[in-house]
């Protein structure tokens, strides 16, 4: 019972971390031109708002950006660093989390996995399955694929959606 009771509380922690992002968000977000709560579920899925949270891969802040992305999109912005400010990072990944959907002509779902695995590998895996339906398929109804990730920020984009909707 304490287990489940410090999961919930912790959830809400994560949850209200990035809730109070929401004003750079949405200023990332529309520098970017992309769904406001669309990066706000990525931050969740990516560091729970920690934006000091670095990976095993060296993926870094808010967005989870590898170093070699930072100083690419960066040097495409224009953003000097390393190392790059929490607002910078949120930045960054709005821009990279925009090129990745626009590189699929706006399909979300193929953006947020290119955001995850990289454009070659989501190219290569569809290529492989045959098409963009097959691949898809391939990873419904099953745990832990790269599917939950985008299942997950989606989700959490109507969840931050309700909750700025309601404060």
């Amino acid at each position: 019972m304490i287990g489940v009771l410090a999961y919930f509380l912790v959830g809400n922690r994560d949850f209200q971390r990035v809730a109070d992002l929401l004003p750079q968000i949405k200023v990332a977000a529309a520098e970017n031109d992309i769904a406001p709560y669309l990066l706000a579920g990525l931050v969740f899925a990516e560091s729970r708002g920690q934006a000091d949270a670095l990976s095993s891969v060296d993926a870094g802040g808010y967005c989870q950006l590898l170093p070699s992305t930072a100083a690419e999109v960066a040097g495409k912005m224009k953003i000097d660093g390393p190392p790059y400010s929490p607002t910078d990072n949120l930045r960054m990944g709005g821009f990279y989390l925009a090129q990745m959907i626009d590189r699929w002509d706006g399909d979300v779902t193929l953006g947020l996995l290119s955001y995850r695995l990289g454009a070659a590998r989501v190219s290569r895996n569809i290529n492989e399955s045959g098409s963009v339906e097959l691949y898809l398929g391939s990873m419904r109804g099953k745990s832990k694929t790269p599917l939950s990730y985008v299942e997950q920020i989606l989700d959490y984009q109507q969840r931050f959606a309700k909750y700025d909707q309601t404060r």
